[in-house]
């Protein structure tokens, strides 16, 4: 979700289906299981993220090839937690996707469902 001109907007992102294995393809999977696991086992974050939040879940986006056009709002890391992550969106990239949202960046929030 992001706000633009005053207006939310929501963005959905990417999700696949591989028919061969019957399995879920998702950016927001990955998030869930990276939440999910060992450091904090469904607890949320409810501290804000660190760096070591911001690589790895960069890493996802990497994976996803939506890092070209969301970065997380370092500014905003301890308002940050599981499932609700501040980000900027660089409408210059991906304008298929984002171009009648306006100028860059725009701020917002990359959200997904809560693993606890």
């Amino acid at each position: 979700m992001f706000t633009s001109k005053n207006r939310r907007r929501f963005l959905p992102l990417l999700n696949d289906y591989k028919e061969e294995t019957h399995e879920f393809l998702s950016t927001e999977i990955e998030l869930t299981n990276y939440f999910k696991d060992k450091k904090y086992k469904g607890n949320g974050a409810t501290g804000g993220i660190d760096m070591e939040d911001v690589k790895n879940i960069s890493a996802i986006l990497l994976h996803w090839r939506i890092n070209e056009f969301i970065e997380i709002d370092l500014t905003k890391l301890k308002e940050s937690h599981e499932a609700w992550i501040h980000i900027k969106i660089d409408t210059t990239k991906r304008t298929d996707l984002v171009k009648e949202f306006g100028n860059s960046p725009l701020k917002g929030i990359l959200t997904w469902s809560n693993s606890d």
